[in-house]
């Protein structure tokens, strides 16, 4: 994971707690201020071994309830040594460290990998009224820590379900009202949205999507909308269906198979995604201003994953498509698009 995409994720859940919103996301710790480090070291510890391969990121300078409340000044190194001298064998060492300046207080976000737990910790009671336990293996459950079962271990063990690493490479977004039908009296307004993605995944390694586990979002000012994800455009298995979310680009990509009720993917390969709705042009609707961004939020769970992994996409107002013949109005509509990215970094999902 890249600095950019690390400081991109640290940088969303700043906005959920700014927003008020439930960090949701497991593999995320909040930290007011810099913790004690012999505490530390046993709970990244037993998060690192939760999360089973998955990233882990620490934001030291925000709590979920006050806010951003900013990273006292601290020597950083200095802090991680004494972190770092509680564990056993095998050191976890941030891939990672940055300073993120939010229009205020500074936010230390500390990104780590967890491929190579177990990790072990000594336990710092050891020797003290006859405590003879010397090392821990601990383990993160929920927002508290314990010592890992032999479940636990067994779950260590067993393959991890490969995140694919997505890339974003267009977007675009649009509510139109329909001219020839209505809803409950009104017009009928169509909601359409296409993501094009790529997806990349090791040779050999093999993630499966199922549909009911697919949840597409779209956002604009105070609006949301649910959209149900659906399949257009060819499918390598050849049963697609309105439940259906991806497709392979083209029938020749045999590293994605779409059924009826899930994808699979077996390698690297292009997906197209795609969101529909229709509903009365009401007056919610018609508050949306013209020039408003809209946010994309799709979300999905593999099988055997142990978290969703989430894309949001910031899409811009675009021009209205306008085609009207003689002696008609045009059509209420609103349209979103990804920037032109041929010059900017490309955009990445991660879990």
């Amino acid at each position: 994971m890249r600095t950019v995409d690390i400081e991109g994720w640290a940088l969303r859940i700043v906005d959920a707690v700014r927003a008020a919103q439930h960090i949701e996301d497991s593999r995320v710790e909040l930290k007011a201020t810099w913790p004690d480090p012999i505490k530390s070291a046993r709970r990244l510890a037993g998060h690192l071994n939760a999360s089973r391969g998955d990233d882990v990121l620490w934001l030291i300078g925000l709590d979920e309830k006050r806010g951003v409340v900013g990273a006292a000044a601290a020597d950083t190194a200095a802090w991680w040594a004494s972190v770092a001298a509680e564990f056993v064998d095998v050191v976890p060492t941030p891939t990672d460290v940055a300073a993120l300046t939010t229009d205020g207080p500074v936010i230390v976000a500390l990104h780590f990998t967890s491929e190579a737990a177990p990790y072990v910790v000594r336990n710092p009671a050891h020797g003290n009224a006859g405590n003879v336990v010397e090392r821990e293996v601990p383990w993160r459950e929920a927002t508290g820590v314990r010592s890992a079962r032999r479940a636990d271990l067994v779950r260590l063990l067993l393959p991890q379900v490969q995140t694919p690493r997505v890339e974003v490479l267009s977007a675009s977004a649009s509510v139109t009202q329909d001219r020839y039908n209505k809803i409950d009296g009104l017009p009928a307004a169509e909601w359409n949205v296409r993501v094009s993605l790529y997806f990349e995944i090791d040779l050999g390694a093999s993630v499966v999507i199922p549909w009911h586990r697919v949840v597409m979002t779209i956002t604009s000012g105070s609006l949301l909308r649910r959209l149900r994800p659906q399949l257009t455009g060819h499918a390598v298995s050849g049963h697609g269906g309105e439940r259906s979310f991806f497709a392979g680009s083209k029938v020749t990509v045999a590293t994605i198979h779409t059924g009826a009720e899930q994808v699979l993917i077996e390698g690297p390969g292009r997906l197209t995604a795609h969101g529909h709705a229709r509903e009365a042009l009401t007056d919610d609707l018609h508050a949306v201003p013209e020039h408003a961004p809209a946010t994309l939020n799709i979300t999905w769970l593999a099988v055997d994953a142990d978290h969703p992994q989430r894309l949001v996409l910031e899409v811009s107002p675009s021009e209205a498509q306008t085609h009207v013949q003689q002696n008609e109005e045009p059509l209420w509509q609103r349209r979103w698009s990804l920037a032109d990215r041929d010059d900017e970094d490309p955009v990445f999902a991660y879990g």
